[in-house]
């Protein structure tokens, strides 16, 4: 997807009321997109609370896609946050 298309799919978002609470959160909590280290610690606050409240079973699911958008979405924060090496990660912890 290139920039133009990002672009256009978030404009068609704008009336969203997700993307208003996320556009509300942006202006209270500033990341710093260029720094690794902010990002990484900003993706790490968020994505452990959203894996306790799932283990906790706090957030439900009608549809198994939801639920997959939700698991892909931390994958891809794990990965960003142990740099491309979460599975071996978890291996350390939960040998096979």
């Amino acid at each position: 997807m290139n920039h133009a298309d990002m672009q256009r799919q978030v404009a068609e978002l704008q009336m969203s009321p997700t993307m208003g609470l996320l556009c509300r959160f942006a202006q209270s909590m500033p990341i710093d997109p260029k720094d690794p280290e902010d990002i990484k610690t900003a993706l790490t606050t968020a994505t452990l609370d959203l894996v306790r409240a799932l283990d906790a079973k706090r957030i439900h699911f009608e549809h198994d896609e939801d639920n997959a958008m939700l698991h892909g979405l931390l994958l891809v924060a794990m990965q960003v946050i142990f740099d491309g090496r979460f599975a071996d990660a978890v291996k350390m912890v939960r040998p096979q």
